[in-house]
């Protein structure tokens, strides 16, 4: 969706949150990130370091990143987990579990270390460009919206609907898209400092393991974490 889209959509967001200089636009939807241009390559290196070294140290264990882009899938670059297993497989395809359960805590931890490392890569990338990458964090945001509406999107202590998608209406073409930006506004809310704490402690991982995607193109975990500056801390993945 390009700016002459935009007043096509019927649902318009109130002001968007000051955490940035630079404004998101007011809908962000899947033709806005298919639109999205390619950036250089050291940028889309950071930006998936920022993932892999973010996840890493929140407890989402990373087991391969690359910097080569994926046409079909419409990335530049990307990270892969391990096959979600346990109980976080269960809240995921059957929505077993609630607020109250012993298993709660479990998955809503997992569920934010996630966010954390999606949120990661556009606050490194942000260090690089001094931009924030609005579209970059859409495209991240959405990748984990199920695991985000699985857990905040419930009744109960933890319900937040800023986490919670805004369906926009094309009068033109009759559908209904899902719109992220209010998303994005609430995920940093709630977590840049976290995450910009861990980006500030673990930056030299990051830039090795950047700099290493730049060499090779694609990087097992094992080669990550080989690129860890020290092992002054131990991470317990969720699985």
């Amino acid at each position: 969706m390009n700016q002459s889209d935009e007043g096509n959509f019927a649902t318009i967001l109130g002001e968007p949150h000051p955490l940035s200089m630079n404004s998101p636009p007011p809908a962000m939807t899947r033709n806005t990130i298919a639109a999205m241009s390619m950036p250089p390559l050291r940028v889309v290196a950071f930006h998936e370091a920022g993932h892999a070294v973010v996840g890493e140290v929140a407890g989402v264990e990373c087991t391969s990143l690359t910097i080569d882009p994926d046409k079909e899938e419409g990335s530049f670059g990307h990270i892969t987990h391990p096959d979600i297993s346990g109980i976080f497989y269960e809240q995921m395809e059957v929505q077993m579990y609630r607020h109250g359960d012993d298993e709660w805590p479990a998955i809503r931890d997992w569920v934010d270390a996630n966010t954390k490392s999606s949120l990661g890569g556009p606050l490194a990338e942000q260090r690089i460009t001094g931009a924030f990458n609005w579209d970059g964090a859409a495209a991240d945001i959405e990748n984990i919206s199920q695991k985000l509406l699985n857990v905040y999107g419930y009744e109960g202590p933890d319900y937040d609907e800023a986490l919670c998608p805004v369906m926009l209406r094309d009068p033109q073409m009759g559908v209904e898209e899902e719109d992220w930006s209010q998303i994005i506004h609430r995920v940093r809310e709630l977590w840049d400092d976290e995450v910009e704490a861990i980006l500030t402690e673990h930056w030299d991982w990051v830039e090795l393991v950047a700099e290493l995607a730049l060499k090779q193109g694609t990087l097992t975990g094992d080669q990550i974490r080989a690129a860890r500056p020290s092992e002054d801390f131990d991470t317990d993945f969720f699985y």
